[in-house]
């Protein structure tokens, strides 16, 4: 019984000692670290970019790192909650693009926009304002019936419907719908509900034309259609050569402060982004060129296939899609038919910018509230003892 008892201890220790990297993953990265050299960062949340009044802890910080590099499954990165709402990574090894990587990952959002490219014919009045101001934003105005506008009328049509259910609900005696303030085009508020000022009232339910709703004898409020923006200037972005990834050519295009050039594009109301992505991976298209591969799902599709379907070719006008990315205009190919569930993204792009496009695009899926910066960069040389 005495030798069992000691062969028992024997286990529990050699347990103890052998699964010590396991119960402890982080010891084992920060051992394997000093043998094999590498870098430590150290990442903060940007408190000045956090709503007022929230905060984020060390442990979200680093699961959403964790997610934003792909660090499962990879065995050189390891992400772990620091002190003071900080969080590590540990990039073992000599391999600097790793590390580029990293970095240039977590200094991107992942905000992917598809938009059409204007064009001096086809779009001569917001082309005319844009050189003329920047971009183009539409006044608010007033919703009215006799408006043709296609937007006008489905976003008053939808408001009498509304109001037609609480007023039906209120003679019935039941719960009338909330209240509703805003009218939207998807998820887009489009127009709004205002407060009349009294001395305006008597005006505004004279005119037939105006959309109105009555909530009280001394509460009036009418209908308006939002503003929005038509068109903005985009930078096109640069390759780590310091080349431009879209030529200009006869496209709308000027110089901006900082040297560069950008590109007018169109704001559409399908808003196709990077929320709509299932995926997106590392490919070579016909020409054998690095491109990236990119799936919508279906209300993606869906939009996209409006966005592409509304801007193929028509006589002589083809369209160019701009293809954005955090603010940059990435690519710009001539758009030859619709498409909707998939595309592919094509440009000058070595290897390493696919990998790091993709990893962008995909962690873009993981929402990301907040931003980070590096606190701090340390090279830890290798020591080659075990």
């Amino acid at each position: 019984m005495r030798k069992l008892g000691r062969l028992l201890s024997v286990a529990v220790l050699l347990a103890a000692v052998g699964g010590c990297n396991y119960l402890d993953p982080v010891a084992k990265a920060n051992a394997r670290l000093k043998r094999e050299g590498g870098w430590e960062l150290v990442y903060k949340v940007d408190r000045q970019r956090l709503p007022p009044g929230e905060t984020v802890d060390s442990q979200t910080l680093a699961r959403v790192i964790g997610y934003r590099i792909g660090v499962r499954g990879n065995p050189l990165i390891r992400v772990s909650p620091g002190p003071h709402d900080a969080a590590t990574i540990l990039v073992i090894g000599q391999d600097e693009k790793l590390r580029d990587r990293i970095k240039a990952n977590l200094a991107s959002q992942g905000v992917l926009e598809f938009r059409i490219l204007a064009d001096a014919n086809a779009n001569a009045a917001i082309v005319k304002q844009a050189q003329a101001q920047g971009d183009v934003h539409t006044p608010i105005l007033d919703a009215r019936r006799s408006d043709d506008d296609v937007e006008a009328q489905y976003l008053i049509s939808e408001a009498d419907e509304i109001e037609k259910q609480r007023s039906s609900a209120n003679a019935a005696n039941e719960p009338p719908p909330e209240l509703a303030r805003s009218i939207k085009l998807g998820d887009i508020p489009r127009a709004e509900w205002v407060d009349v000022a009294a001395a305006e009232t008597a005006k505004v339910l004279e005119d037939k034309d105006l959309v109105t709703r009555t909530l009280a004898a001394d509460h009036v409020q009418k209908l308006v259609i939002l503003g929005q923006s038509k068109a903005r200037w985009v930078p096109i972005g640069r390759d780590r050569q310091g080349k431009l990834r879209v030529e200009a050519g006869n496209m709308i295009s000027r110089p901006n402060a900082g040297g560069g050039t950008e590109m007018l594009v169109l704001i559409d109301s399908q808003n196709v982004g990077g929320k709509y992505l299932r995926l997106a991976r590392g490919s070579i298209n016909d020409r054998g060129d690095n491109s990236i591969d990119f799936e919508f799902n279906s209300e993606g599709a869906r939009l996209f296939g409006i966005l592409t379907g509304n801007n193929v070719p028509r006589g002589s006008l083809t369209r160019r899609l701009g293809i954005i990315l955090d603010g940059e205009l990435l690519s710009a190919p001539n758009l030859q038919s619709r498409i909707s569930d998939r595309g592919q993204i094509t440009g000058d792009f070595t290897r390493e910018e696919v990998e790091w496009v993709v990893d962008v695009l995909n962690a873009g899926l993981i929402p990301s509230p907040f931003h980070v910066q590096l606190e701090s960069e340390k090279q830890v040389a290798p020591s080659g003892t075990p």
